[in-house]
């Protein structure tokens, strides 16, 4: 009933409902004429309370009213809210009661009235619902307004420009809001730097792996071999050249300055085209001409018998290099 059914007084639902929104309802103590506690509440003090606490097995109880009978859902309740709506009982499917069923719905619309959740997009909405719908979520009007923050220390480099852009234009046409891009530019940045991570130790993994096959095969000669390929590309490719193709990458995915198959091809090449490569430090400009300057100076040293080309803990390597120089100079005199 309510308050003017009742004569001005409170109906009893009233004081449960002032708990549930948080006001204290008043103790529901009452008394007869004598001033004792009425009925059960005996149970506070006094002769009641023995009876109170018996159980029914030992008799006690028999005066408590029965229950009021409550009121029973059919099995089908979802079938008849869902009135022949297969969406709407695929839905009603996730609630095991009416009851949860309720409580989610009302706790879905005070969301809504505290501003935590928004009204969704209409079906099939105008340009102008469109419009105020974004404004009201945050969403800008065009792509190029998201602001990309991946967070973290995570950043994106020019080159990748051209993806941020077309990840700013799919965003926009689903609506996403400015906190759904940057969490999907988070992921891909944090995806971004595991890939480069993983290729980096792979690199390095068969990059070691390479130089220590290639180091038993040309032993000594290894860093020779490696300066006339240095110089062979310089030469006929021209500044960047030997970056660009040392930095490719192979169909597997590796690069091609660590390949032994590549390095031992380039290395005949280089032998076949330029001798004097594999005797001179790589990037001399003038091949040739250092070679045989420095033949000049060992064989200064050669007419003297006390120079570090006879004697000494250098001679012989001094030695070695100029054979190795000579060897060098006549494969390009006879080629030329």
């Amino acid at each position: 009933m309510s308050l003017e059914d009742n004569g001005g007084a409170p109906a009893p639902g009233d004081q449960q409902q002032q708990t549930i929104t948080g006001a204290p309802a008043a103790p529901d103590v009452r008394q007869d004429q004598g001033g004792a506690p009425a009925g059960g509440d005996q149970g506070a003090g006094g002769d009641g309370s023995d009876q109170g606490s018996r159980s029914l097995a030992q008799g006690g109880g028999t005066d408590a009213p029965e229950p009021a009978p409550t009121a029973k859902w059919p099995d089908d309740w979802r079938e008849q809210l869902a009135g022949g709506d297969e969406a709407f009982l695929k839905q009603l499917k996730r609630y095991a009661s009416p009851a949860n069923y309720a409580k989610a719905g009302y706790e879905a619309q005070q969301r809504i009235r505290s501003g935590a959740a928004k009204e969704p997009l209409p079906e099939n909405p105008t340009p102008e619902q469109i419009t105020a719908w974004r404004k009201d979520n945050g969403i800008p009007e065009a792509p190029d307004g998201y602001k990309i923050e991946p967070g973290d220390g995570l950043v994106f480099g020019e080159a990748d420009k051209p993806m941020l852009d077309a990840f700013r234009q799919f965003a926009h046409e689903h609506n996403w809001t400015p906190q759904q891009v940057n969490q999907g530019a988070a992921f891909v940045a944090q995806l971004g730097e595991q890939q480069r991570a993983a290729m980096d130790q792979a690199d390095k993994s068969f990059r070691g792996e390479a130089q220590e096959q290639l180091r038993e095969e040309w032993g000594r000669e290894y860093s020779a071999n490696i300066a006339s390929m240095q110089n062979v590309v310089n030469r006929y490719g021209g500044p960047g050249t030997l970056d660009l193709l040392m930095g490719g990458r192979t169909a597997d995915g590796r690069l091609i300055g660590d390949n032994p198959q590549v390095l031992r091809l380039l290395s005949t090449l280089a032998r076949e085209i330029n001798p004097l490569g594999t005797v001179v430090p790589a990037g001399t400009a003038d091949a040739g001409k250092a070679a045989e300057s420095e033949l000049a100076e060992l064989r200064a040293k050669m007419g003297d018998r006390s120079s570090d080309y006879w004697q000494g803990p250098d001679a012989e390597k001094n030695q070695s290099r100029y054979r190795e120089l000579l060897t060098a100079v006549e494969k390009q005199r006879a080629r030329a």
